[in-house]
């Protein structure tokens, strides 16, 4: 046998690794290291964006962790199924999977599993419009987190109310949960954060109509978010500066960053992101007159949004489509 084929044949890839542990497990009859070893594999297909294959798997873990009664996995399982059902934009059963867990996690008094699905539960309550529900979620989430001093989901926690905040028209309050968010990511520190609370503070100030101040923002978390090739973030950014630049009345700047922004949505599929960058386009073409063009985007933007089951957002871009329909007719 050559080298080359005996190298070939010992170079063990990471799927095997964890494709041996969970024979192992099973051949030593250990159940619990069986569900944990099956909730491995699952982590590796979603990290590797296959979310049918880590549904198979997180599903087979929860069913042994239920059948010997490990209360602690059972609830880890139903929120990483939460998860990638949140990603997967299949809402609905999002939430549901997430209420299961936060009543385990309550029960067996697993404080910081509790903060990571009200977490997730306030995040998916903002997406769906519903900012009573967001902002109650968010803010047990964050009780929490300061009570067990997790300095990462404390800075989350601050952030994410801040742009419920935002949504609701209310850019100076937004601004001082955005700011303490970042002053704690800046400490921890972590990149991924500060980008975020960077491009948040930005809307913020564009709210206010400071828009070379919200440039600024949004400019310095492009930059982190492009060194980390962070890109939704990227997208994100970008689309946001354009928006900046047609409030600017540099319409065309505007189309060419919203255009690069949807391109990265697109690549990714990020189907939310994509469809907030098609109701930015309408904009943009709505304000240079184009109708059509306008038109065409807010339609498609709206067909996404009430397939997400994003209500406010597909009824705010109804109204949108209306005033391009009354223009048409004049």
């Amino acid at each position: 046998m050559s080298d080359d084929v005996s190298m070939e044949q010992t170079q063990a890839t990471p799927m095997d690794h964890l494709n041996a542990e969970l024979k192992y497990r099973r051949q030593q009859g250990d159940r619990k290291g069986e569900a944990k070893a099956l909730s491995g594999i699952a982590e590796h297909h979603w990290e590797n964006s296959d979310a049918t294959q880590a549904l198979k798997y997180y599903r087979q873990s929860l069913k042994i962790s239920k059948l010997i009664d490990d209360r602690q996995s059972e609830a880890d399982a139903l929120c990483d199924i939460g998860m990638v059902y949140h990603f997967g934009e299949d809402w609905q059963k999002a939430m549901r999977y997430y209420k299961q867990a936060l009543i385990i996690h309550e029960d067996v008094d697993d404080k910081q599993g509790m903060a990571i699905v009200l977490g997730n539960m306030g995040l998916l309550s903002r997406i769906r419009g519903d900012h009573k529900n967001a902002l109650k979620h968010l803010e047990h989430s964050l009780y929490i987190n300061r009570e067990i001093g997790d300095k990462d989901g404390i800075a989350t926690g601050l952030g994410n109310i801040g742009m419920v905040y935002q949504d609701m028209g209310q850019p100076d309050k937004a601004l001082g949960y955005l700011e303490q968010a970042l002053k704690i990511d800046q400490e921890i520190p972590s990149k991924l954060g500060e980008a975020g609370d960077l491009g948040n503070i930005g809307l913020a100030y564009h709210a206010k109509g400071e828009l070379d101040k919200a440039l600024e923002y949004h400019q310095q978390a492009l930059d982190i978010n492009r060194s980390i090739m962070e890109k939704l973030g990227e997208a994100s950014d970008l689309g946001n500066m354009g928006l900046v630049y047609q409030d600017k009345g540099d319409l065309d700047k505007a189309l060419e960053l919203i255009n690069k922004a949807f391109d990265i949505d697109e690549h990714i599929d990020d189907r939310l992101g994509q469809a907030t960058q098609l109701g930015s386009m309408g904009g943009v073409y709505l304000a240079k007159g184009e109708l059509d063009k306008a038109f065409d985007c807010y339609q498609d933007a709206f067909d996404v949004y009430k397939h997400l089951g994003a209500k406010s957002k597909a009824e705010s871009i109804r109204k949108q489509i209306e005033t391009v329909k009354t223009k048409m007719r004049e």
